[in-house]
């Protein structure tokens, strides 16, 4: 409820980090708790599980053409900062509370819902860069199609692996563009 309507179609996204091999699903939003948990034991035998953060256009679409609208403006502070020190940077950055918080295992992910949603998503590209800039954050996370880590699984870059979890989520907080990027 803090990124995503009932119907948005997603993609959930299974990496494998030793074997370079991937695997693909679509679901709706409101099946992504079932969707996730089923992915369970694959992410345990060692794959990474990950989930578009914008919507796709329709069942088994892939590519940034194939996303229709982007919620939500995010980023992915990686390099093992906690979650104090990317409170400071949007402290510092004067950009209010994200609406989620991500404990990824390696970093803190940030997703603040926007009030209006992208439908131009050159003009979303260009928001998140700028976004990205302004919290000096990952600076590749900036294309539509863009995965980030789903929460509730394990990320297994790395040993020992370790859960991503959800550290704050207030689906209340929804933001105008000029309030983040004023």
């Amino acid at each position: 409820s803090c990124l995503w309507e009932a119907g948005d179609i997603l993609e959930i996204r299974l990496l494998h980090p030793n074997e370079n091999t991937t695997k693909r699903s679509w679901h709706t939003a409101d099946e992504l708790p079932d969707a996730a948990a089923s992915k369970a034991v694959i992410n345990l035998a060692g794959w990474n599980v990950y989930c578009g953060a914008n919507p796709r256009e329709r069942m088994g679409a892939a590519g940034d053409r194939n996303v229709p609208i982007a919620r939500s403006l995010f980023v992915d502070f990686d390099d093992g900062i906690d979650l104090p020190k990317a409170k400071a940077r949007w402290g510092e950055a004067v950009i209010p509370e994200p609406t989620l918080v991500i404990d990824s295992g390696h970093g803190v992910h940030a997703y603040w819902r926007l009030r209006t949603a992208f439908i131009n998503l050159d003009d979303w590209t260009r928001s998140q860069k700028r976004l990205i800039g302004l919290l000096n954050s990952d600076k590749v996370v900036h294309n539509p199609e863009r995965i980030m880590r789903l929460p509730g699984t394990m990320n297994v870059k790395g040993t020992p692996h370790v859960p991503c979890k959800i550290l704050r989520a207030d689906p209340t907080r929804t933001y105008d563009l000029t309030s983040l990027l004023p």
